[in-house]
């Protein structure tokens, strides 16, 4: 997985590439973890964003397992539910049942309106929930159906806190053999992020019962922002609300920026503490 990333980084900066091209990240929520290590995932979001462009798009759809088994429902779903808040039945808040067509529409989502199989090579998520999204997206692609069976392989789920630290030390333009600390962004930071209460960046369910940093769909947005906060910077691309960051995130910000400067400057006559 690390060379994997380490050799993706390395080809999109010697083409010149690296601010244009399209990363995806994914998160689940999910019920329970049965014996045979099967996660029964309740809902499922995926976020494109680019340096250039900002969070591109997103998709987000909960996810109707149909049938918990015997013995979970209420031992192993409990935990789950107290957490995420999405309870059983699914039905209720309109989760999809159709699995054969959720497989599809992850599918457009990464291929874009070009086709391109090879965005469905990498997905990138936070290391301690890889195996979640690995069974939940094993889970969709076993549905019977026509073709689509044929790229059960296709999803490669990699590490997003290692991503980033790639993708940090080449836009400070550090050399391939030197080894920064990859404490730039680790699962804790993943988990207890800043933004994780913003409004706006959830879907309308966690929204509704103010459990926004839960939504799987908030995950992604809140990632995308951080990922992008660190390195818009270093690669001279400039923040744009709504797509770099969140609005609240970016007002803050440009107030602390503007205090400062009348802070320093020499007609207020004293410099205050900061």
């Amino acid at each position: 997985m690390t060379q994997e990333i380490e050799e993706t980084v390395r080809v999109l900066k010697h083409q010149n590439s690296l601010k244009t091209h399209l990363f995806h990240l994914v998160h689940v929520n999910y019920y329970c973890k049965d014996s045979s290590g099967r996660y029964l995932g309740c809902e499922i979001a995926l976020a494109e964003f680019s340096f250039v462009d900002g969070v591109r798009k997103s998709l987000h759809t909960f996810i109707n397992p149909n049938q918990i088994p015997l013995g979970y429902a209420y031992l192993e779903t409990k935990p789950a539910t107290g957490i995420h808040l999405i309870a059983l039945p699914a039905d209720d808040f309109g989760s999809e049942s159709d699995h054969l067509e959720m497989l599809g529409n992850i599918r457009l989502f990464l291929m874009g309106e070009d086709g391109d199989k090879t965005n469905l090579l990498h997905l990138y998520m936070r290391p301690g929930d890889i195996k979640a999204v690995e069974s939940v997206l094993w889970q969709l692609n076993e549905r019977p159906g026509l073709h689509m069976n044929a790229g059960r392989d296709s999803f490669c789920i990699y590490s997003v806190c290692k991503l980033f630290h790639k993708l940090q030390n080449t836009s400070m333009g550090v050399p391939s053999e030197v080894i920064l600390p990859s404490s730039f962004l680790d699962e804790h930071d993943l988990i207890n992020d800043t933004p994780e209460f913003v409004e706006g960046i959830s879907c309308f369910f966690h929204e509704e019962l103010e459990a926004m940093r839960y939504c799987s769909l908030s995950h992604m947005e809140r990632w995308s922002f951080l990922i992008m906060e660190e390195c818009c910077g270093l690669l001279a691309i400039e923040i744009v609300s709504g797509k770099h960051c969140d609005l609240s995130t970016y007002l803050t910000k440009r107030a602390r920026v503007v205090y400062l400067i009348w802070c320093w400057n020499p007609k207020n006559n004293s410099k205050k503490q900061y």
